[in-house]
């Protein structure tokens, strides 16, 4: 069982270009609207297919900015709210940006974010 990720929930992000693993990215992003129907501690439910709009990332030296779009998978297999599966701890997102170091090097990362808090303790699903 892991908590359903509601309003507050807290991200993590990690970066890896090609298959290389980069560790931890910083980025700047807002997630999509949260369910207003289902509530779990007065805050609204994040389901399957809940987007993530990111603006600035940062993976070590290099930066980059504009606008991304990803989308979160549920692993949720028996809970649902609005119809589709709850978004879980552990969830995650990814998207593709482009990122140049001081030097003018460009180089192309994907980032994972990923659930790594709730933002509630109270109601869990598998």
């Amino acid at each position: 069982m892991k908590y359903v990720a509601v309003e507050g929930m807290v991200l993590t992000y990690t970066a890896k270009m090609g298959e290389t693993p980069m560790g931890a990215a910083v980025v700047t992003a807002q997630p999509g609207a949260a369910s207003q129907t289902v509530k779990a501690d007065g805050k609204g439910v994040y389901v399957d297919g809940t987007t993530l709009t990111a603006t600035a990332w940062t993976v070590g030296a290099y930066a980059g900015g504009g606008t991304v779009v990803a989308s979160f998978e549920s692993s949720a297999e028996f809970v649902k709210v609005d119809g589709r599966n709850v978004l879980l701890e552990g969830d995650s997102a990814e998207f593709e940006v482009s990122a140049t170091n001081p030097s003018g090097d460009t180089q192309t990362f994907t980032i994972t974010a990923t659930v790594q808090s709730a933002g509630q303790i109270s109601v869990s699903a598998e």
